[in-house]
């Protein structure tokens, strides 16, 4: 019994190794057939089997398209989305350095006490890196660009019930018993306004820049839809696919038996020469559904 079970095991265990093999062996040629290949054709630009061999990468994109009018228009399009970034990137360089120049955040501010004096205050953290100075909100002249607690600002106490002196240092900052306001800090704090006495104003040559950019943009989008299409309507017609030589008929006739495959053949061969005629139940009404859809 012994040994039985072993031999048992044994079988299961080789078969399961086929299982497996057959797997892997059905899905590498699955994988096979899947890879996009250059084939050779005929003088009516058919394919001819068994001729599939890989692209180069020197492929142009015409013989993409050929095989696979989707990659073809891909890499077709990529010199154009490549020219337009360069150019709305050099349109933009003029608003970037001009907001850069501006240079109007400021690491301090001016705090307005409840009995009217002013103090500078020091900011504990970081107010302008690279990025957020090449932005618009550099200029510190609106307050829907910019941050008063970046840009110059007043601070101004929010009145209490209580002095806020255990928030005071040993000299008595009055910074640190009324810092910014935010979060969970809601008393003993104050709220930040911009300075409008320190802004400064963009160039108007920004906002004619920013209307240009958008015109080249649309303009692109016209070039490049014509582009596609023209190109697309190349691929299509320099190969022939069953699409281009398949006609579908469609017939209510009112017999009781349907004709079969044998009859349609015989019946559309008085026309020319037919390469295959099946017959497809219901499929005009599966059709006149989609066209509804």
């Amino acid at each position: 019994d012994v040994e039985h079970a072993t031999t048992m095991a044994d079988v299961d265990a080789r078969e399961g190794a086929e299982d497996a093999t057959d797997r892997r062996r059905r899905a590498l040629r699955r994988a096979e057939a899947m890879k996009l290949k250059r084939y050779q054709h005929d003088g009516h630009r058919r394919r001819i089997p068994g001729t599939g061999a890989p692209f180069p990468l020197r492929a142009k994109t015409e013989a993409l398209g050929v095989e696979c009018p989707g990659l073809g228009l891909y890499f077709a399009s990529l010199p154009l989305y490549v020219a337009v970034l360069v150019l709305l990137g050099l349109l933009a360089t003029y608003n970037v350095v001009n907001n850069y120049r501006a240079d109007n955040f400021s690491h301090t501010y001016q705090l307005r006490d409840m009995d009217e004096g002013k103090h500078t205050c020091q900011r504990d953290y970081a107010v302008a890196n690279f990025v957020l100075r090449g932005t618009l909100g550099n200029f510190c002249d609106d307050v829907e660009t910019s941050d008063p607690f970046y840009c110059p600002a007043t601070c101004t106490a929010r009145p209490q019930s209580t002095p806020c002196v255990e928030q005071e240092d040993e000299q008595g900052d009055p910074c640190h018993a009324s810092p910014p306001c935010g979060g969970d800090r809601q008393t003993c704090c104050c709220d930040m306004e911009l300075d409008r006495t320190k802004t400064k104003t963009p160039n108007n040559a920004q906002y004619w820049i920013m209307y240009a950019s958008l015109c080249v943009y649309c303009a692109w989008l016209v070039l490049l839809f014509h582009v596609e299409k023209r190109k697309a309507a190349r691929y299509r017609a320099s190969l022939v696919s069953p699409v281009d030589y398949t006609v579908l008929v469609q017939t209510r006739s009112k017999r009781k038996r349907q004709p079969n495959n044998r009859n349609l053949y015989e019946f559309f061969s008085h026309y020319g020469p037919v390469a295959n005629a099946t017959l497809v139940l219901q499929l005009g009404k599966l059709l006149e559904k989609a066209k509804r859809l």
